[in-house]
């Protein structure tokens, strides 16, 4: 009953919602899978070339890394993902009053914590696996059991996050539930990014021998032998396109499964305890003092209305651990990418400047992925955080242009920081010339502009007040449509950067950016920044203000 309801919900919003907004997620969706497919094939074609089954080796083992890099992602968000679903969600307060079933609630709060955690993972797995039994010509039970060890891999960090959650949120102190949970899921995300460094995969680059690059990688993601769930489900996948069963596939699903059990036995017993000591965490004394402006309010309020939209985000987010923990993640995310950078083995033959060129392109463009990533959390929902709460803006003499741009400049700040920092080090770290440094400052400043832009613009074009829980907003029509305009722009930029580049491998030029075409590519460059993010705010204010007319 409880899943009925959400199912009718779901096809009232696609019924009335923005139609041309659902056509193109369709359609988005659609080519994803079509490019997978094909993209599959042309892989596992190309390395058929290498013969003697050392290609279809290699396969494998990108196979089980990509199965255990997307596994340890839905890890890293489990738990944060898990109190905001399974304890902050607005329909408990209906749902745990009613005579049903805590399991029952908590299962279809699990549902949700999956499909906001692991959605995503899932999707850009599935097509893939399909293509490799399509490829060998695997037994028609390949498709079904392949399906269900991606689902069930992905559903074992999902289930120990949500038993993490009601442990913690049953034995915390009350009053800082949110805290110690928080604080908890970025400890045990960083542990797992150092687990993760400390097999220094960066020692690949070092291997010239084809069959000592097979052991490495095998090395890396696991050998035969490992007990690592998600490797050991990549490479029962691969055995059953060759028409092999795995014992492998018991075992996983039997941890996966007790997993579930352990989770929905501490539902029973702590599910509504723990739900009401967040409730009384969540409570404050009242201060019968009369309250006066403060000195960061006075300071922002000197940019009028926007800035005090600025501050009132800014407070809100320090109250939220739930928020401003994402902060530390950024943090996280920037050292271990720097750390990760200043591992590269650039000594000897490795450390001539081509090389050092050639790996600084190829962060120019993770650079801009990373960026996009960062910002469905940052810029995407920002919009949508004002919830039940929007009402009260409307009865302000606040416009909603005030209420875009001052949503825009509150997440540009933490991810133009993030993008500068990048760019700064990168420089750094591989001593880069004058033409890729400048290269990697003006995609740092560009993507970061037009990414913020898309997010903020695009969270007010397909807004989310009604969302049970933040998690939620970035699953929504309108934060796919975010992630794919992002990575096609930072894809745009890296096209329009390779010409530097090239001139810079090929005629070895110090001097690109004095050139007359080095000044165009700028101003191209610059003219697409400005348009693009005053473009697309624009866009974001009008349908805002359609939305609500």
């Amino acid at each position: 009953m409880l899943l009925q309801l959400k199912l009718q919900g779901l096809w009232n919003a696609v019924r009335t919602g923005n139609r041309f907004g659902y056509a193109v997620v369709v359609l988005i969706c659609l080519g994803m899978v079509f490019g997978e497919w094909i993209g599959v094939h042309r892989a596992l074609d190309f390395l058929d070339r290498y013969g003697e089954g050392l290609g279809f080796s290699i396969a494998k083992r990108f196979l089980e890394a990509g199965v255990v890099v997307l596994a340890a992602g839905v890890t890293f968000t489990s738990i944060t993902t898990a109190i905001s679903t399974v304890y902050l969600s607005d329909d408990l307060n209906f749902l745990l009053t009613q005579p049903i079933s805590t399991l029952r609630v908590f299962g279809l709060k699990l549902l949700e914590t999956f499909l906001s955690a692991a959605g995503v993972p899932a999707l850009l797995t599935i097509p893939a696996i399909l293509s490799i039994g399509a490829y060998f010509n695997a037994p028609a039970w390949y498709y079904l059991l392949a399906v269900w060890l991606i689902l069930i891999v992905y559903m074992l960090p999902v289930a120990v996050g949500c038993l993490i959650a009601v442990v913690l949120m049953r034995v915390a102190p009350a009053g800082r539930v949110k805290e110690v949970s928080t604080g908890f899921g970025v400890l045990l995300s960083a542990g797992l990014v150092y687990m993760i460094r400390a097999l220094k995969p960066e020692a690949l680059l070092n291997v010239t021998d084809p069959g000592q690059f097979d052991r490495l990688l095998a090395q890396y993601v696991g050998n035969e032998d490992t007990l690592l769930p998600p490797a050991l489900a990549a490479r029962a996948v691969w055995d059953a396109s060759q028409g092999e069963f795995n014992t492998a596939v018991l075992g996983v699903s039997l941890i996966s499964v007790v997993a579930l059990w352990l989770a929905g036995f501490m539902a029973v017993v702590a599910y509504r305890e723990g739900w009401i000591r967040g409730l009384e965490g969540t409570s404050r004394a009242l201060n019968p003092k009369v309250l006066v402006a403060s000195w960061g309010e006075r300071l922002y309020g000197t940019m009028g209305s926007i800035g005090h939209i600025l501050y009132k985000d800014l407070r809100l987010m320090m109250r939220d651990a739930t928020q401003w923990s994402q902060l530390l993640v950024l943090v996280a995310l920037v050292g271990v990418y720097l750390f990760s950078l200043s591992s590269f083995p650039l000594e000897g033959a490795l450390s001539a400047q081509r090389f050092r060129n050639v790996i600084g392109f190829l962060q120019l463009v993770f650079q801009g992925f990373l960026v996009a990533g960062i910002g469905i959390r940052m810029a995407f929902p920002v919009v949508s955080m004002e919830g039940y709460g929007f009402w009260l803006l409307q009865t302000t003499p606040i416009t909603y242009t005030r209420l875009v741009v001052g949503k825009f400049l509150g997440a540009l700040v933490p991810m133009l920081a993030v993008s500068l920092v990048l760019a700064w080090q990168t420089v750094n770290i591989l001593k880069l010339g004058s033409v890729m440094g400048t290269s990697l400052w003006i995609v740092a400043i560009s993507s970061t502009l037009v990414i913020t832009a898309l997010g903020v613009g695009l969270g007010a074009a397909f807004p989310r007040f009604k969302a049970d829980n933040p998690s939620e907003i970035a699953m929504s029509p309108g934060g796919i449509m975010y992630m794919v305009f992002s990575l096609i722009y930072v894809a745009l930029l890296a096209v329009i950067m390779a010409r530097p580049a090239a001139m810079l491998f090929l005629q070895n030029t110090s001097a690109y950016w004095t050139s007359g075409e080095g000044y165009f590519v700028a101003g191209l460059v610059a003219l697409l920044t400005v348009g693009l993010t005053v473009g697309i705010l624009l866009w974001g204010i009008r349908a805002l203000d359609r939305l609500h007319q």
